[in-house]
């Protein structure tokens, strides 16, 4: 769908919340200025992004849900909480990304072992993203971390988070795409 035919679905019904995700919206040279035409029409926006993209251009108003990948995430090979390489340290996030986010923002981190659940927590208190934004989200990587584990790790810590499942992989399974 072209831009128009997107703000008119979704203008005309009266859609009261837009979420823009899927790949990597930040790609899309005109995001900012179709993010403020929803905002324009008192449309609640969300902006999924995977958090090696500037956000300086998305508007104050959006409600920015932003990845941060862990090593586990991006290493081939997995994480064994060795050292992390500046490759890694480059890729894995754009960390002025951290003094754009409000309070009514969120930020997400898959866990895929134990290893990734202690980064976590460390890049947590490092950055000061409690104090940051309105919600850390924590999903198990499926297929690497059940969710009940997780949720022990958490206990474990009384992590300031909460757990966030990829329900569409429960529902649809895990290869379906575009729901």
């Amino acid at each position: 769908m072209d831009r128009e035919s997107v703000l008119k679905a979704t203008l005309e019904p009266g859609v009261p919340l837009v979420c823009v995700t899927g790949g990597e919206p930040l790609l899309q040279k005109e995001l900012p200025e179709f993010l403020e035409e929803l905002i324009a029409k008192k449309t609640t926006v969300l902006l999924e992004t995977g958090g090696s993209r500037n956000l300086s251009d998305v508007p104050e108003q959006v409600i920015k849900i932003v990845d941060v990948k862990t090593p586990g995430a991006l290493m081939k090979d997995g994480y064994s909480g060795g050292e992390i390489s500046q490759k890694f340290l480059k890729t894995h996030f754009y960390y002025p990304n951290l003094d754009l986010l409000n309070p009514h923002d969120e930020i997400k981190f898959v866990v895929t072992s134990r290893a990734d659940y202690d980064w976590t927590l460390e890049f947590i208190k490092t950055h000061q993203l409690s104090e940051r934004v309105g919600e850390i989200l924590l999903s198990p990587s499926h297929g690497q971390v059940t969710p009940s584990e997780l949720v022990e790790w958490m206990q474990e810590n009384s992590f300031p988070g909460r757990l966030n499942l990829q329900v569409h992989k429960y529902i649809w399974g895990l290869d379906v795409r575009g729901v």
